[in-house]
């Protein structure tokens, strides 16, 4: 029986944060233990919970390339949108990383291709720049598909001739 179960059992609280601040959902994430991230959802740790430095368990799973437990988080509705106090988003990591299926699980969710990263080294990039930068270029043509899509389906609806 893993000592995570072991807590559960007895009631051991899924969102108390460490003494450096993470708490337990962002360090099973962060390790790549799907299983303890699905373990903790099921018991009722908050998604979007984060480290005392912003980091979400999304943003730590992308950041350490995490594809499984991406998918787990993304399932349960975790927020794309949620970033870190560096100011990256989820789909920033993921462009930078060359993270194609990450990119993708995202753009399923309506993470937003236009988000700009704040204050820091990337400020005021978009995702497609990150990856670009980086010669990730199928990730790249991703983004960029994902941006027309999300223009098309956020353009409003031909209303016909007004004559």
């Amino acid at each position: 029986m893993s000592i995570t179960k072991i807590l559960l059992q007895q009631n051991a609280s899924v969102n108390l944060p460490a003494k450096g601040g993470s708490t337990p959902i962002v360090t099973a994430a962060q390790a790549g233990h799907t299983g303890v991230v699905q373990m903790l959802l099921a018991s009722g740790a908050d998604v979007h919970m984060a480290r005392s430095d912003g980091t979400t368990a999304l943003t730590a799973a992308a950041a350490n390339g995490h594809r499984a437990v991406v998918h787990a988080l993304v399932e349960v509705h975790a927020d794309p949108h949620q970033h870190l106090t560096c100011c990256l988003h989820a789909l920033h990591i993921f462009a930078a990383q060359g993270s194609l299926h990450a990119v993708q699980l995202l753009l399923n969710v309506d993470a937003s291709v236009d988000i700009e990263a704040g204050p820091g080294p990337a400020q005021g990039l978009v995702p497609v720049q990150l990856a670009m930068e980086r010669g990730h270029w199928q990730v790249a043509k991703v983004l960029q598909e994902g941006a027309v899509s999300q223009a098309n389906s956020s353009a409003p609806a031909d209303v016909g001739d007004s004559d």
